[in-house]
């Protein structure tokens, strides 16, 4: 399966590289990760690093959501910060964590596509109310503790605002899907008035040619104009 597994990465308008990828197979097994990096790349590169020592392929929800812990507990006393979004894909399926605005997007073989949830306290007010009544407080777009905010309700790291922010991924079961993309919101921002409409239009490009790879998705992207950082892994069947 490794052969049908590409990545890219692309700066941006940025003056530093903050998001980190990483790749690992085995036999029909294969784990792929997407970190957004903010405040440094500290938490992502930890993760990056653990990820390849601890060589695991979650083959369940539980498994998958106790990799995760593992690395919160790692990065937990780390000022920067981190999103998560992992990929455990198996023979039986895929299983999807995501702690961020990371997106991951599957595609089934009917066309059917699924989007991974988004905690981004200016869009979803179910997970801004959760970081207000765990003690932070919301303003422009931000939940705040002090005089630090983030527009995240969940990530890894930000130990500054340990306390408001959940640990805690969204963990779900895509059963045997034909496309699998994870990527970092400067690729495709969950949040966006569009979002519906610019994953039409990127299921439409992966339709149109016959060996995709996530080159084309940078490049479609990178077309419309990056604001950050921008990395892609697709895997396809």
């Amino acid at each position: 399966m490794a052969h049908n597994i590409t990545h890219a990465t692309a700066r941006g308008p940025r003056p530093y590289q903050e998001d980190r990828l990483v790749i690992i197979t085995k036999g029909e097994r294969s784990l792929l990760v997407v970190l957004d990096g903010h405040g440094g790349a500290e938490v992502a590169e930890h993760c990056v690093k653990r990820l390849k020592t601890l060589d695991m392929f979650p083959e369940t929800e539980s498994g998958m959501l106790g990799m995760v812990q593992i690395l919160a507990a790692e990065t937990s006393d780390m000022e920067a910060g981190s999103t998560l979004s992992m990929v455990s894909v198996t023979p039986e399926g895929a299983i999807v964590a995501v702690l961020g605005d990371s997106p991951v997007i599957t595609i089934a073989e009917d066309g059917t596509v699924r989007v991974s949830p988004e905690h981004n306290v200016r869009t979803n007010h179910a997970e801004r109310e959760a970081a207000v009544s765990r003690g932070g407080r919301y303003s422009g777009g931000y939940i705040w503790r002090g005089d630090s905010g983030l527009q995240m309700s969940r990530a890894l790291g930000d130990a500054h605002l340990s306390g408001i922010l959940s640990r805690v991924p969204e963990v779900y079961t895509v059963p045997n899907p034909s496309w699998v993309l994870v990527l970092s919101d400067g690729v495709l921002d969950p949040a966006h008035a569009k979002t519906n409409e610019l994953i039409g239009d990127l299921q439409q490009l992966m339709e149109t040619i016959t060996e995709p790879k996530a080159q084309d998705v940078l490049d479609w992207a990178e077309a419309r104009g990056l604001a950050d950082n921008a990395t892609v892994v697709l895997w396809r069947r």
